[in-house]
């Protein structure tokens, strides 16, 4: 128990002062003020998962559209071309104590894993059980396969395009986006080659789809660039 023989300004001026403190209690006959002092309840600041969410709020991946815009049709009719299709994204999580392996470029486009490639871009964290498969020429099949690779520190990660890694515990093929990002940056750029674009922001996650929450993030698509995307 508090008690304060202050006028009523001064009061005031306490609580303003002492915002994270409520006082209860009244004024007394005798003129006494007679207040309880108790700490405010703290309201939890909201997290996120920077995996699932990541890059700062300033992010092109993270930024609202302001509520003056102004919106127009695209007029984007379904793509008549069949190799224009979503794009497979493959993320991974390397933890403390996963082998350190080599990344070397594609030796072909078809042939991706082939141990002949030389042609080294450095050395990443990856778990053993990290896999995608290679391209065929028949039938033929040459996906993009974007990845990233989530760096034991938790923060940098590795982008790779076309990502080829057929033996479990062997080498890595795909070429490498430099330098790696911070899932704290602005995580622009990445291994979408056409655009340049990032291979973890802009994705359609684990979770976007369930739940009561709204997706908080942009959603990138492909388009028909021999349509849209020409001068």
């Amino acid at each position: 128990m508090l008690i304060l023989r202050k006028s009523l300004l001064s009061l005031v001026c306490c609580a303003l002062v002492i915002s994270s403190f409520v006082f209860t209690g009244g004024i007394n006959r005798n003129g006494t003020m007679n207040f309880s002092v108790t700490a405010a309840a703290s309201t939890p600041i909201p997290t996120r998962d920077p995996w699932l969410w990541p890059f700062t709020v300033d992010s092109i991946w993270n930024m609202p559209i302001g509520s003056g815009a102004v919106y127009s049709a695209a007029n984007l009719g379904v793509p008549t071309a069949g190799y224009v299709t979503a794009d497979q994204e493959f993320h991974f999580v390397a933890k403390v104590g996963d082998p350190v392996q080599n990344i070397f470029a594609p030796y072909d486009f078809t042939d991706r894993c082939n141990p002949a490639s030389t042609l080294s871009f450095g050395t990443m964290v990856i778990p053993d059980t990290a896999l995608v498969a290679d391209a065929s020429a028949n039938p033929y099949s040459v996906p993009n396969d974007v990845s990233a690779t989530l760096q034991p520190n938790g923060r940098t990660f590795v982008q790779l395009e076309p990502t080829c890694r057929d033996i479990a515990g062997g080498p890595v093929y795909g070429y490498r986006w430099q330098p790696d990002l911070d899932l704290f940056s602005q995580g622009i750029e990445g291994t979408h080659w056409g655009s340049g674009l990032s291979g973890l922001g802009g994705t359609l996650r684990q979770g976007d789809l369930i739940g009561s929450e709204p997706i908080h993030h942009a959603l990138k698509i492909n388009l028909y660039a021999h349509k849209y995307l020409y001068y």
